[in-house]
């Protein structure tokens, strides 16, 4: 599920892309294989989870807007602008069927 997104880190948000991010919670009790899934907003900006990525039961996935190196807490999107709107946005999440998984909004 997504658990929270957040939108408006401190600061000027273009300056400070890895602290917008958006949490993936795994509330489940089983792996995910979250390969191929894609976490969308409002407007198109979209983020392919790489293949093999799982998240365990219970765990916690960060995706940063800004670039990094990937790992099995923090996924980057390496973008180059903010894409969270502060006055509000519609994250969409798709397993790799294209089936909406979950949606959160501000």
């Amino acid at each position: 599920m997504i658990e929270e997104i957040n939108y408006d880190p401190e600061g000027n948000d273009r300056d400070n892309l890895n602290e917008e991010w958006v949490m993936i919670l795994n509330t489940g009790d089983d792996n995910i294989d979250m390969g191929g899934w894609i976490i969308v907003d409002a407007k198109n900006h979209s983020y392919v989870f790489p293949e093999g990525f799982e998240l365990p039961p219970v765990s916690r996935v960060k995706v940063h807007v800004g670039i990094g190196d990937d790992s099995d807490t923090d996924l980057y999107m390496n973008g180059k602008n903010p894409i969270w709107n502060n006055d509000g946005d519609t994250a969409t999440l798709f397993d790799s069927r294209g089936e909406i998984v979950d949606q959160y909004s501000y």
